[in-house]
Parts: structure tokens; C-alpha cells; sequence
């Protein structure tokens, strides 16, 4: 019954975000291709953040709360082992690019089945000199997961 209740709540907010399930679903198939860059606000007051990191190894989380149900989270790892690179403004173009605040709890969910994706924190995103085509970005490879308090 619990199961019945979270699908129609994930269609639910699907139809109330504007998008279609299918489109989701599509457009994070379309992933598989290219790599994901999410533009991630880590200040969204309802974000959380935890460093996990130890022996000069990095390592973090952040969990955010707040959707349409107030149970439901995402969490958005970089975890020991995961890459961290550079990559200038002119290759973000061979990449797919999400801002995250343009994304619904259904986006997260959808994307935490499939893979690894990559993040650059907005506010590093949106500094001075950030448009010149080779501003170099830090780019974190995350996990993403989704869930929710029962």
C-alpha cells in the first residue's frame, strides 16, 4: 500500500511540475550518451550539508528536504573514490547541463536509478568571468539518491 501511495505521489508531482513522466523518463535516458552536469545550489535553504570526509580524503553529502511533501529528500553524494576534475565553460557545451532549481523531487528520483552524474556548485558557476569560454569549473562526480520518512 505504501508503494501505491509514493508512485501516485511521483505522478502526482510529475503532472504538477509541468512535465510529463515520460519526459522525465526520456530525458534521462538521453543521459546514457552524454555525461549529466548538474548546476547544484548548495546555499537552498533547505539544504543540508555533511562532510564525511577523513584521513585527507574528501568526502560529502547534502540533503535536501522541502518538496511538495515535506518527507521527501534527495541526497547528493561525493564519495570517496569519486572523480573530481576540471573542465572549462567551452566543454560544458558537449554536455547536457540542469540547474537544479529548475528540477522536481520526480527529476531526482528518476535520476538516482540510473548512474553517476557530475555537479559544479552554483555559486562557483555564477562568478565573475565565469562566461569566458575557458573559466575553469570544478566538476564532482555524485551519487544520487531519493527517499522518504515513512
Amino acid at each position: 500500500m505504501r508503494l501505491y501511495i509514493f508512485i501516485c505521489a511521483v505522478v502526482l508531482s510529475a503532472s504538477c511540475s509541468g512535465r510529463k513522466v515520460d519526459d522525465v523518463i526520456e530525458a534521462s535516458t538521453k543521459t546514457e550518451e552524454k555525461e549529466l552536469v548538474i548546476i547544484f545550489n548548495r546555499l537552498e535553504p533547505n539544504t543540508v550539508f555533511h562532510d564525511r570526509s577523513s584521513d585527507g580524503l574528501e568526502s560529502f553529502q547534502y540533503l535536501r528536504e522541502g518538496f511538495y511533501d515535506p518527507n521527501l529528500h534527495i541526497r547528493v553524494s561525493f564519495d570517496i573514490g569519486f572523480e573530481k576534475k576540471l573542465i572549462i565553460r567551452k566543454n560544458l557545451e558537449e554536455k547536457i547541463v540542469w540547474f537544479d532549481q529548475e528540477m522536481s523531487y520526480t527529476d531526482w528520483f528518476h535520476l538516482s536509478s540510473l548512474r553517476t552524474y557530475y555537479m559544479i556548485f552554483e555559486d562557483e558557476y555564477l562568478v565573475k568571468g565565469s562566461l569566458d569560454p575557458e573559466h575553469e569549473f570544478e566538476v564532482y562526480e555524485v551519487g544520487i539518491s531519493t527517499g522518504g520518512i515513512e
